[in-house]
């Protein structure tokens, strides 16, 4: 499974995820990603804008990002970055699924409205996950292949 990033045609300074050329399904969320082929992932050709910052691996965060159906204490938060729009919090995270060492990446907001997709609450009753396919700056991809 080759997996590499492309500039997002719609967000100027993210990047999607291709599979073997092609990008993952919109609308759908992701928990099973393989760790090894997401690290080989080459990152080397793009700048990173720096608007987003690199949040802490806590806690909070990780329950922010989890969506209320999956158990936390499965879950190991391994990448996080957050941008300000707004009055909205958007967070970009990175989980490890502490048994099948697959990796869940998922976009979430401290606002249900700001999300146009559907939403679904995470354990954060202030933050909600959107199912999105995963955008996210270059700072993300290099701070989630670190922590893999």
């Amino acid at each position: 499974m080759a997996l590499e990033i492309r500039p997002s045609t719609t967000k100027q300074g993210e990047y999607a995820i291709y599979k073997d050329g092609k990008r993952t399904p919109q609308g759908l969320l992701s928990y099973k990603w393989d760790a090894a082929a997401l690290r080989s992932i080459d990152t080397s050709a793009f700048e990173d804008d720096r608007l987003w910052t690199v949040e802490p691996i806590d806690e909070a965060n990780k329950l922010r990002l989890l969506p209320y159906t999956l158990k936390p204490a499965e879950w190991r938060l391994i990448a996080i970055v957050k941008i300000m729009r707004g009055e909205t919090a958007w967070l970009k995270g990175a989980l490890i699924n502490n048994t099948t060492g697959k990796v869940a990446l998922i976009t979430s907001a401290s606002s249900e409205g700001a999300i146009n997709e559907r939403t679904i609450k995470s354990h954060d009753a202030t933050y909600h996950v959107g199912h999105y396919g995963m955008l996210a700056p270059i700072v993300f991809w290099d701070t989630m292949k670190a922590g893999i």
